[in-house]
Parts: structure tokens; C-alpha cells; sequence
């Protein structure tokens, strides 16, 4: 049913290094996060990178786009759809366990 091979143990990343690149990842995606999308999506601009490329005045035109629609905050910060609680329906009769056998 498989077409490769198992791979070999020492082909296989060690804990050290998957702990290594999920570090930088994390690295990596914090500075996409305040380079990038908060100055393009809420305007907020902590490393003045976003307002040199441009990126702060498409979030200020978003916001002010919101502001317009009488939205208080973007449409991402609105809180999520609420769906229904289902309740567990009880049985009659109380489920015969073995506890509860011994009981009686």
C-alpha cells in the first residue's frame, strides 16, 4: 500500500533541531505579524516599516471604510456567530452499571 520507504532514524530531524525551526518560525511570523498586518489591517504601525511601504494608509482606509458602515470596530474584531447550546437528553431510567449493582 505504500509506495516509499520508513525513513532511516538518522535521517530524521533531531528534537533539538525541530525545536530550533519552530523557534524561528515563531520569529518569523511575529515580524510578518508587526511588519506587515498590523499596519495593513488595524493601522497600527510600531516599526514605521508599514507606513514606508504604504501599508499604514490601507489600514487607515479599512478603518475608515468601518467607520463609515457605523461598524465601532472591523468586521474581524466583531464577536463570532453564536450557534445554539444542544442539551443532553436524560434517560428515564437511571444506566445499570456495575456500581450500581453492587449497590443494590
Amino acid at each position: 500500500m505504500f509506495n516509499s520507504q520508513r525513513p532511516r532514524p538518522e535521517d530524521l530531524p533531531t528534537s533539538r533541531q525541530l525545536i530550533r525551526a519552530t523557534a524561528l518560525a515563531a520569529v518569523a511570523a511575529g515580524a510578518i505579524l508587526v511588519t506587515v498586518v498590523l499596519p495593513s489591517e488595524y493601522a497600527i504601525d510600531p516599526t514605521g516599516i508599514g507606513g514606508a511601504l504604504g501599508l499604514t494608509e490601507m489600514g487607515e482606509v479599512k478603518l475608515q471604510l468601518a467607520k463609515e458602515a457605523g461598524l465601532t470596530r472591523p468586521p474581524e474584531l466583531l464577536p463570532p456567530l453564536r450557534l445554539p447550546k444542544w442539551r443532553l437528553r436524560q434517560s428515564p431510567q437511571p444506566r445499570r452499571t456495575l456500581r450500581n449493582a453492587r449497590k443494590r
